[in-house]
């Protein structure tokens, strides 16, 4: 019975040492809990002039780019990456193998095989493009899946 209290004791004395220890480093830079006036406006203006700091840098809090007021011209919304040779082709095998099935009306394991062949050197957005044209194909009931395909 004596260990568990002199257990506790000892315990409850560091919590307080750590807290006592913890406030004494801190509290200068931390508003108490409640605090009004002054000394919590001059800390809500600190923070509203480091912001401002960030956003004239063209940098957001929240790690995303702002839309700087400058006279560069805006790089084009449609303009995609250089596509390798390897990606135009599995763009045009992957778009046809698509386009075969909805107008077969069928979704096959074989189409499924080669469709994952040549997706894999896809870019995401347009392996995803084609797999939800399929998808609509296939909710739509204009393209019935063959047993054991898999869809994507």
């Amino acid at each position: 019975m004596k260990l568990r209290l002199f257990w506790f004791l000892l315990g409850a004395g560091l919590a307080s040492g750590i807290a006592a220890l913890l406030v004494s480093q801190l509290g200068d830079r931390v508003p108490a809990p409640g605090a009004t006036g002054s000394a919590l406006d001059d800390r809500l203006a600190s923070i509203d002039r480091r912001l401002a700091a960030i956003e004239k840098r063209g940098v957001s809090p929240v790690g995303t780019a702002t839309v700087a007021s400058s006279t560069a011209a805006p790089p084009a919304a449609d303009a995609a990456p250089e596509r390798t040779p390897a990606q135009q082709h599995a763009s045009s095998a992957a778009s046809a193998i698509v386009e075969q099935s909805i107008a077969a009306g069928t979704w096959t394991r074989e189409s499924s095989r080669e469709f994952a062949a040549v997706a894999a050197d896809l870019p995401g957005r347009e392996r995803f493009d084609l797999m939800r044209r399929l998808a609509a194909a296939i909710n739509d009931d204009r393209v019935k899946p063959e047993p054991g395909a898999t869809t994507f």
